[in-house]
């Protein structure tokens, strides 16, 4: 009977919640109205009281009472237990169903004994019945239900070719077939009752691997918040002394005259600004990891906040012979000035990120800021160059951290590749829409869309 074990044997673990599962399902079939079970045990009693067997009739009632009784009290029970002992709860039932056989046995022999031509084929109805509705719950062990089936359907069987009559034969061949279906059902309902759960428990140990990693992921994240906000504090104290000494030495050269002090000084000096960008850029990083940063919405002039970005790049972009310029609209004595209600500091550090980011990559030309009011009342902030474009491949990569088209060797004078990555999260976090338009030769064009600030609100 290789056809009733299952292809291989599940784990423990696996095997436990299976045994759990298959009592919750018996648990749920106890709940059934007791009456269901008592009329079955009364038609048998009926049965072999007309069968001649008033005695063993009465006992077999209290019999198979008491069963009942004991089996819905204890598996109901064992449902109420935060842990049910799943494994001694199905040994405890299979012996309790063998003794529930051998009664079924009993009965059937004495009826077939009997002197009731009706009687076998009421027992008959009567045993097929107990077996169809067993095999309906779907929670009985495959191998305990295959033994109820070979001691109460062999009798059955037994019985009907002892009768020496083709129906007898013809009862023996159903009686074997029907059987034979019952147990082939059982068989499919604990395959899939097997699948189901090595479904959930493979899907309950995935995610506590999930767990497992986004905690790891997490400590390895902050880890890192707290050291980027470490470095930046620690490393700029002796930046901030560096740019003294530096101070000191342009004051030196102009007295002096020296043009050889004078390049040590700048160079110097470009060295610290782009150490206090990386600075800035670790920092900024480490507090929005951090979720330090909240928005402070206040109503700002768009355009005048152009115009302080501009200012700070305007040496920047003369040094290197680029043109800087902001572009808005007339002021318009209907509209007014062009408000957003937005928090200024962030917005200025977008702005301050794309300028630096477009001047870097912009060896001719130059970089226009512009303003620009939509027909459905929102406002467009835009940064704009003449740079060499991006490739449609690289357009959305260009927002990851530390990403960088132009730099294999990680050449830190290029930066950490964090620019455009502090802008995404920071216009996300504002609620911003941001969008990129460029390529390759074309320059690059990247605009915020932000809402217009009510005239109601300050200024």
């Amino acid at each position: 009977m290789s056809w009733l074990r299952p292809d291989r044997p599940p784990p423990a673990d696996l095997a436990l919640r299976l045994e759990q599962e298959r009592l919750k399902l018996l648990a749920q079939s106890m709940r059934r109205p007791p009456w269901v079970g008592l009329s079955f045990s009364v038609i048998g009693t009926w049965l072999l009281w007309r069968s001649g067997w008033p005695g063993p009739a009465a006992a077999w009632l209290l019999a198979m009472v008491a069963i009942h009784a004991l089996r819905r009290r204890r598996v109901l029970a064992w449902q109420a237990q935060p842990a049910p002992p799943a494994r001694q709860a199905t040994r405890w039932l299979a012996r309790v169903t063998l003794v529930q056989a051998l009664l079924m046995v009993g009965l059937v022999l004495l009826v077939f004994l009997g002197d009731d031509p009706l009687g076998p084929y009421v027992a008959t109805v009567l045993a097929m019945g107990m077996a169809t509705g067993a095999a309906g719950v779907g929670g009985w062990p495959l191998r305990v239900f295959a033994l109820w089936c070979l001691l109460v359907g062999g009798t059955l069987v037994a019985g009907w070719l002892w009768q020496h009559q083709a129906v007898g034969l013809g009862m023996a061949i159903a009686m074997a077939s029907l059987l034979a279906l019952l147990l082939l059902q059982v068989r499919d309902q604990q395959q899939a009752l097997l699948r189901l759960v090595t479904l959930s428990w493979d899907n309950e140990r995935l995610a506590a691997s999930l767990r497992d990693e986004r905690d790891r992921a997490q400590a390895a994240s902050a880890s890192k918040t707290r050291f980027f906000a470490a470095a930046s504090h620690d490393l700029r104290q002796p930046l901030h002394a560096l740019s003294i000494s530096a101070t000191a030495l342009a004051l030196l050269a102009q007295r002096q005259g020296d043009a050889r002090i004078t390049r040590l000084g700048e160079g110097i000096d470009q060295a610290l600004r782009q150490s206090n960008h990386l600075l800035d850029a670790l920092l900024d990083v480490s507090r929005l990891d951090a979720g330090a940063v909240a928005p402070e919405p206040v109503t700002v002039d768009a355009v005048a906040l152009l115009d302080g970005v501009a200012l700070e790049f305007a040496a920047l972009a003369a040094q290197r012979g680029l043109q800087l310029q902001v572009v808005a609209p007339p002021l318009s004595l209907a509209d007014g000035p062009m408000r957003v209600h937005t928090d200024p500091d962030l917005l200025r550090r977008v702005l301050h990120n794309l300028v630096a980011n477009s001047l870097k990559f912009t060896r001719q030309g130059g970089v226009t800021l512009s303003a620009q009011r939509l027909a459905d009342g929102q406002i467009t902030l835009a940064v704009a160059d003449t740079g060499p474009g991006i490739a449609p491949a690289e357009q959305q990569r260009v927002f990851e951290e530390f990403y960088q088209t132009d730099n294999p060797a990680r050449d830190r004078g290029q930066g950490l590749g964090l620019g455009l990555a502090i802008v995404r999260r920071i216009a996300d976090l504002l609620g911003l829409v941001l969008t990129l338009d460029s390529a390759p030769g074309a320059g690059t064009r990247i605009a915020l869309r932000l809402p217009a600030a009510p005239h109601s609100l300050p200024v």
